[in-house]
């Protein structure tokens, strides 16, 4: 008995994997245009806005807006999404208080402002302060290391957390320094 149940429980899972690689496969390459991999995905909690050009300008016009210009496809952009995510919740609280704001543009969806802001790459991660572009930030994103530290210096007024304030490593002459004291 225990055998049939492992048995049927191995072809649900086989069956439900292959439909969900289907499904994606479809979505990304266009065999079928009335699915797109928004549909597919699971939708998650974000503090991130969509923009898309009709409300563009308006929406980034007033305040510091950290904008990812991303694809869906890019494998970069899809290891860059859950950190994107977990960072816009993370700051959510002091970013509402400094009217610092998170916000996202799917370039396949919104060519307009691909071509604006003269995207080439993926993701492009822009600063705006009051509607025009401040800098651009390079680096990683693959992980929030370089990312935390970046935004919370671009959040006015931030003050990181105790856990936030570790030193930096400075290898062994620092712990021998210090024993010395």
């Amino acid at each position: 008995m225990a055998i049939w149940f492992a048995t049927q429980k191995a072809t649900l899972l086989y069956w439900v994997y292959t439909v969900s690689f289907l499904l994606n496969v479809a979505a990304n390459t266009g065999l079928a245009p009335h699915i797109s991999r928004r549909d597919v995905s699971v939708k998650e909690h974000t503090n991130s806005v969509p923009l898309t050009s009709s409300i563009f300008n308006v929406t980034i016009s007033q305040g510091i807006w950290f904008v990812k210009f991303y694809v869906p496809w890019c494998p970069h952009c899809q290891d860059l999404a859950p950190i994107w995510r977990g960072l816009s919740l993370d700051f959510k609280e002091k970013a509402e208080e400094n009217d610092f704001h998170f916000g996202e543009v799917d370039c396949d969806e919104e060519p307009v402002l691909k071509k604006r802001y003269e995207i080439s790459g993926y993701p492009t991660l822009l600063l705006f302060r009051n509607g025009k572009i401040v800098e651009e930030f390079y680096g990683a994103t693959d992980t929030d290391l370089k990312l935390r530290p970046y935004i919370a210096k671009k959040i006015p007024q931030y003050k990181p957390s105790v856990i936030e304030r570790i030193p930096k490593w400075g290898g062994l002459s620092n712990i021998t320094q210090e024993k010395k004291k």
